[in-house]
């Protein structure tokens, strides 16, 4: 007992000291920051609007010996030639003090941070260089940082920078950090590199179910139990200095970044936001539905949920053919779409709720039919079983369920970046817009194992589309 009250009183001891030495190394280097800031103003002149930091320097999680200090340098319009010059003669003198080592960040100009246009080229200072004519590599969750947390060295307020970050994109940058720490991890070994994708990621997944952003510290805490009680502890015990490194396994890291990415959101939400009018794409509705509907009606269907119901095309056919419905999607934007639609119609036999397909906000046996049209495939394996077995539970006997669903014979298997087993992260386009989205393609016998608790089932290939199965199950 006496033993552990020391232990724990010479920890809190250490951490004291650590604090202190860490808080008078920020009062050094913010006194050196405004001499940079100053500097940089002298060579950009009327151009120069302000110099920021961000990240751990100004989240509390700050580290003297291992963290970088992330600066943004803002300015009215792109460097030319010989500003970038000028400016890349000051990183290389400041890359001999020990500041200059840790400094990383950007040259971006005012209204490409405003209207987010991080793939034009404006310079960056990183591995101890200033890169002109290159990617600023910021994203959503910088700018977020920055308006949350950063910091103004010299210059116009953050305030009156007149930026801003929606859920939507603040939720795309996330995906696609978590995107990039996956092609990393296979490519890296170093323990500092595996830890900081680590805490990324952790980062991300706190970030996508919470639509916030989080310091590191707390988003471990956050996420402490899916990491589970032992890489917490060293995650812990690195933080608090007591011990200099361990192990991180690298499958672990994957079922993390997996288990991220199957918690977020679909970015068909930032497709449906981006619309101004509906596409004549989304009005056409799918043959193999429409040709089913004679054979519903012959078997007295009434009720019928339209799963992923996107902006209503089948909603609108069923209710005009005379069928109670319900339509589902996960995305507000498309159901707003969608109800548009059906008042435009003036059909009262259409409901529309916001859910996801792994928990339906139905009753068991209330539904004689399921319908889902391109949907169900866009999900990790795990998620597309507790899919099915919902729509199973919702049925009453005889219900049925048809759905099509992406083949490996289709041509974008195998493209993009591979999560599991036949299930890829692949960039599609739609209205000259490019989004990320999850792709799982079946086998016939996947499929069929997929409905084992179905009394009947046919899978047959789309004639219109023969890169799909078609899914016809009845219960």
């Amino acid at each position: 007992m006496v033993k552990a009250i020391a232990e724990r009183r010479h920890l809190e001891s250490w951490k004291t000291f650590r604090s202190e030495i860490r808080l008078d190394k920020e009062r050094k280097h913010n006194s050196k920051l405004k001499d940079i800031a100053q500097r940089i103003s002298r060579i950009l002149k009327d151009n120069f609007v302000g110099f920021y930091v961000m990240g751990s320097f100004v989240m509390g999680d700050w580290d003297p010996e291992k963290s970088d200090i992330d600066f943004i340098v803002i300015t009215e319009k792109p460097l030319n030639k010989g500003e970038s010059l000028e400016v890349g003669k000051l990183h290389k003198a400041l890359f001999e003090s020990d500041l200059g080592k840790k400094l990383e960040g950007a040259y971006t100009y005012l209204e490409q941070l405003q209207q987010k246009r991080f793939e034009e080229k404006t310079g960056s200072v990183e591995d101890h260089e200033f890169k002109a004519d290159c990617p600023c590599h910021l994203s959503a969750d910088n700018i977020l940082c920055l308006l949350e947390y950063g910091k103004c060295i010299q210059g116009l307020p953050i305030e009156e920078l007149g930026l801003h970050v929606s859920n939507e994109e603040l939720s795309q940058a996330a995906y696609d950090m978590l995107l990039e720490d996956m092609e990393e991890i296979d490519k890296k070994e170093a323990f500092q590199t595996l830890y900081s994708i680590l805490v990324d990621m952790l980062r991300c997944i706190y970030t996508l179910e919470t639509g916030m952003l989080p310091t590191k510290p707390r988003a471990i805490e956050y996420c402490k139990d899916l990491i589970g009680k032992c890489l917490y502890q060293n995650i812990k015990a690195f933080r608090d200095g007591k011990i200099d490194e361990f192990k991180i396994n690298k499958s672990n890291l994957k079922k993390i970044a997996t288990y991220g990415m199957s918690k977020a959101n679909s970015n068909w939400e930032r497709y449906y936001s981006t619309l101004k009018r509906m596409p004549k794409r989304l009005r056409k509705t799918a043959k193999f539905i429409v040709d089913i509907l004679p054979n519903m009606k012959n078997h007295e269907v009434e009720k019928v949920l339209d799963l992923g119901c996107g902006t209503g095309r089948h909603c609108v056919l069923l209710a005009s053919s005379g069928f109670e419905v319900v339509g589902i999607d996960i995305s507000k934007n498309a159901l707003k779409m969608a109800r548009r639609w059906v008042l435009q119609e003036k059909l009262r036999n259409v409901a529309l709720v916001r859910a996801t397909m792994t928990n339906l906000p139905f009753n068991n046996c209330c539904l004689d039919a399921v319908i889902s049209v391109s949907v169900i495939h866009h999900a990790f394996k795990k998620d597309i079983v507790t899919t099915v077995n919902e729509i199973f539970r919702i049925l009453s006997k005889n219900g049925w369920f048809l759905a099509n669903l992406a083949s490996v014979t289709d041509p974008r298997f195998g493209t993009g970046k591979m999560l599991e087993d036949n299930t890829f992260w692949i960039t599609e386009a739609f209205e000259e817009k490019h989004f990320g989205e999850l792709h799982h393609f079946f086998t016939k016998s996947e499929l069929f194992r997929l409905l084992h608790n179905f009394l009947n089932k046919k899978v047959t290939r789309m004639k219109d589309k023969p890169n799909y199965w078609k899914v016809l199950a009845v219960k």
